[in-house]
This record gives structure tokens, C-alpha cells and sequence, in this order.
């Protein structure tokens, strides 16, 4: 797996546990074993990688809600099926 998704993955999994505010470099890199070094080498930033990382889950769920709107259900259904 590239390193580069490897941090991505490890800040999606702090992020959903911790909030944004707890994500910190220095945490990253020791729990990852990486030199800062190598993290700014494969990330610009942590803001950047948040950023996609968002995007991400954007994308995730406008996919679902498509999905959702092209079901042969009724209005009631899909807004149950989206909101729940």
C-alpha cells in the first residue's frame, strides 16, 4: 500500500475517533514509525490530507444518495433510506 494512503488511512481513523483538533504530526509519525521528513514528503500538509480525506466522504456519500434516488421506492422510502 502506498505510504501516502497509509497516512491517509491512519488520519481517517483518528479523525472519526478524535476530531480534527487531536490529529497531530508528531502523533502520525510515531504512530506510523515515519520520519516528518517522510510525511512531508508524501503530504503537503495535515490540512491538505483532511481536505481529501473529506472529499472523500463527500463523494462516499453523494455515490449512496444517487444510488438511493434511482431505487424503484417511493419518496418516503428513499428520504428514510437517506436520512436514517
Amino acid at each position: 500500500m502506498p505510504l501516502k494512503i497509509n497516512i491517509a488511512n491512519h488520519i481517517k481513523k483518528s479523525f472519526s475517533t478524535n476530531g480534527y483538533k487531536k490529529i497531530l504530526v508528531n502523533k502520525i509519525i510515531s504512530e506510523l514509525g515515519i520520519s516528518k521528513k517522510t510525511f512531508y514528503q508524501n503530504c503537503s500538509s495535515k490540512e491538505f490530507l483532511i481536505d481529501e480525506i473529506l472529499f472523500g466522504f463527500i463523494q462516499d456519500a453523494y455515490v449512496e444518495v444517487i444510488r438511493i434516488l434511482s431505487t424503484k421506492s417511493d419518496f418516503i422510502e428513499k428520504y428514510n433510506s437517506i436520512f436514517e
